[in-house]
């Protein structure tokens, strides 16, 4: 299904270990990329 493997490709994306755009996102987003975190290990 082309929409779970957008969101899966996007979560891979967004939880990329040397991410550089982390800088310029805000607490609520890194704390939601960090949830992703915790579910993919």
């Amino acid at each position: 299904d082309g929409y779970e493997l957008r969101k899966l490709i996007l979560g891979q994306l967004l939880t990329f270990k040397d991410n550089e755009c982390e800088d310029n996102m805000t607490a609520g987003v890194l704390d939601f990329i960090n949830c992703i975190r915790k579910i993919q290990s």
